[in-house]
């Protein structure tokens, strides 16, 4: 007897492919580029704002120079953030494939943690070192306010991509759509008040205001058991109290250094840098002695983290000879 044919499915039409490329395509690129949207507004609002607020226009050409230093720092910030949950996307897709939702959801809980202590941290690390970043980078402290301020994007924006990529693997799209629309809309209509209220400080605000409302709406669209991830009161409460020991340990080493090389070295550009790499060291030191000593990660979160491995290896030893 002749052989069954092999059962065939219809191929999905043109239409429902264009629909699903512009839809899903559409949000994912608005999502990379969120943070570029938001400098868009910006472009068009913070220069007329500052001359409605009394500044010549030379003067709000300055100010606005000043603020746009932040953007490069929030870049570099969410690179950090952002690169090592990625990893972890292939896993989470895989999990979902194979119907493993325990996987899945220890899954997500790796990426979401492991995200949100990245960014955490250098939030923090760059808030405490910016008057040395401000030094070092652009040759004065001008600015370092708003740029502290513009610096907790990070913070925002590493959530924003981290949910982002288990919503895309959920295939749930709505709450990114509305969340982006709903963010660029608080920039679009509260920047140019603010920036006339509160100058460069107040255009920083509304970019770190407009990032958590996409975030919350994100977050309150995705299934519950995702949002339960972030609402760990046991790892909130350790992330928030190591990252404020960490940034007030280097705030006080930092004041430290200044005050033994004196004010006239330490305001210098080479001082500068001098105390922000040893600042971003004792920041590195403290958080990963901390991050040890409160059990922050699992075993598998460690894993994701460069030189992890090495870590559990080099604790697991001390414990040995301890005992």
């Amino acid at each position: 007897p002749a052989p069954a044919p092999a059962p065939t499915h219809p191929l999905p039409s043109y239409r429902k492919l264009t629909k699903r490329f512009v839809i899903e395509g559409g949000t994912l690129c608005l999502v990379a580029a969120v943070v570029i949207l938001l400098q868009l507004v910006d472009s068009f609002t913070v220069m007329r704002g500052l001359v409605h607020q009394g500044q010549l226009p030379e003067v709000a050409k300055a100010l606005k120079g000043v603020y746009d230093r932040g953007q490069p720092l929030v870049q570099l910030g969410l690179v950090v953030a952002t690169a090592f949950s990625a990893t972890l996307l292939p896993a989470l897709t895989d999990a979902l494939a194979k119907r493993q939702p325990i996987e899945f959801k220890r899954q997500t809980q790796a990426m979401v943690h492991v995200s949100l202590a990245l960014s955490m941290a250098a939030t923090v690390g760059l808030v405490a070192l910016m008057p040395q970043i401000n030094r070092l980078l652009f040759g004065s402290l001008e600015g370092t306010t708003a740029l502290r301020i513009y610096i907790i994007s990070i913070l925002f924006a590493a959530l924003i991509t981290t949910y982002t990529s288990v919503l895309q693997s959920l295939n749930e799209y709505t709450a990114m759509i509305i969340g982006i629309i709903a963010g660029l809309a608080t920039k679009v209509l509260a920047n140019y008040i603010f920036v006339v209220h509160y100058g460069i400080n107040g255009a920083s605000a509304v970019t770190v205001l407009s990032l958590a409302v996409m975030f919350a709406v994100m977050w309150l669209g995705s299934p519950e058991d995702l949002q339960q991830v972030l609402l760990e009161s046991g790892y909130l409460i350790k992330l928030l109290a190591l990252s404020a020991v960490m940034g007030i340990v280097v705030v006080l080493s930092c004041h430290q250094i200044t005050a033994l090389v004196g004010p006239i070295l330490a305001n210098t550009r080479g001082m500068a840098g001098i105390i922000t790499v040893i600042g971003v060291l004792i920041g590195v030191l403290v958080f990963v002695a901390g991050a040890v000593y409160a059990r922050l990660f699992t075993i598998r979160e460690w894993l994701v983290l460069p030189y992890g491995k090495r870590l559990i290896k080099a604790v697991a030893k001390g414990k040995e000879h301890h005992s």
